[in-house]
Parts: C-alpha cells; structure tokens; sequence
C-alpha cells in the first residue's frame, strides 16, 4: 500500500486551471487528510508541488487543516526524512506551503465559534474579521 493514498491530483489541477483559465477560480483547497479516502494523508511533496502550480497561475492555496495534529502524526511514522521531526515542525511546514486555511470546530461545542478562517492577505482578513 502507497503511505500517500490521500494526495491531489497534481495533473488534473493542471488541465482544470487551463481548462477553465485561473482567473475563474478563487483558491485551490487542499484536505491534508483525504476523509474521502479513509482519512489518508498528502505526502509533503504532494503540498509542494500544488503550492508550485498555484503559484504559477496566481491561485491561493488554502489548507483544510481538520484532523492537521493527526497528519503530522502520520507523516513522522511514513514519510521518510520526517521520522526524528517533531509535530510542531511538520504542521509548520504543511502550513508554510499555504496563504492561509480553514478549519471546522464543529465538534468543540465549548469554542464560541465553530470554525476558522486563516489568511496572510490583510485585505481579506479585514473583511472576514469578526467584532
């Protein structure tokens, strides 16, 4: 079994940007872990190379960071090099590929809010902010 099983369709963006043209589309959302497909993970080449064709065509990369402590997890006990790296420094690297991410909070019923929304775009953090 592939340790990866979750990762983007790095090839099929590609057509879809070209396709439809990147001005069509607001932002790529990458799930580091595919719900979908059994909660698998997106290896870290797998964040760098949607990071590079993003950037390429002008398109944000958001992370949908859901289940994010348990890729790190992952990522240390099946992706080679990351074994001896600690959690705190994979999540940095997943998030240091992205300009921002979301996150449901859902099931934390104690959270005033259910979820978030983050951005290195001042522009869009302004107008998402909440008083």
């Amino acid at each position: 079994m592939h340790p990866f099983k979750g990762n983007m369709d790095t090839a099929r963006l590609e057509e879809t940007i070209e396709r439809e043209g990147a001005k069509r589309i607001p932002l790529v959302m990458l799930t580091v872990t595919n719900n979908s497909g059994g909660g698998q993970p997106v290896s870290m080449e797998n964040i760098r190379s949607g990071e590079s064709i993003c950037k390429k065509h002008g398109i944000p990369l958001y992370i949908d960071a859901c289940r994010f402590a348990r890729k790190c997890l992952l990522h240390k006990i099946r992706e080679p090099g990351y074994e001896k790296i600690n959690s705190r420094e994979i999540a940095r690297e997943i998030f240091s590929h992205a300009d921002g991410c979301t996150m449901s909070a859902e099931k934390k019923t104690q959270w005033r809010y259910r979820g978030f929304l983050c951005t290195n775009d001042d522009t869009l953090a302004q107008q998402q902010r909440i008083c």
